[in-house]
């Protein structure tokens, strides 16, 4: 009796071994793979700078539409796009008076109109004091988030 406690004793280590051996094997493989897509993505970017920095040095003002361009390295492909930032606006640090100027030219918005547009954002985005939702969320299916855009 002693002996086939033993014997699956025995069993169960070596059982418990090569499971140990395996996850490590899958880990290490799963590092190498997170490493090998890590690599791929710095050489995508310098790619990218490379090839900003080279229109620059040549003049003019390309324009980046953001379609997609692919480069292939060894087995894997990345596909990199620029795309201009130009002219765009951060609904997250914009300013109410930015907000409410852009709502009026851009968007055609009556001025008084785009006032309440510009406020709702604004309030939209900032957090409520100490919990308490702000007034103009009244009647409305929402109220401040405090979140970002």
């Amino acid at each position: 009796m002693i002996v086939i406690w033993g014997l699956g004793a025995i069993a169960l280590l070596v059982l418990s071994f090569a499971a140990t051996g395996r996850l490590r094997l899958q880990t290490a493989f799963n590092a190498a793979g997170a490493e090998q897509a890590r690599a791929m993505a710095q050489a995508a970017t310098n790619l990218a700078v490379l090839t900003l920095a080279r229109e620059q040095i040549a003049g003019g003002a390309p324009e980046h539409d953001g379609a997609p361009s692919f480069c292939a390295l060894e087995d894997a492909v990345v596909a990199l796009a620029i795309e201009d930032e130009a002219g765009k606006i951060d609904l997250n640090a914009a300013s109410e008076s930015l907000l409410r100027d852009a709502f009026s030219g851009l968007a055609g918005l009556a001025p008084n109109d785009a006032t309440a547009v510009a406020r709702a954002v604004a309030q939209f985005r900032t957090p409520a004091i100490f919990g308490l939702d702000t007034p103009s969320g009244a009647g409305k299916p929402f109220a401040a988030k405090g979140a970002q855009f």
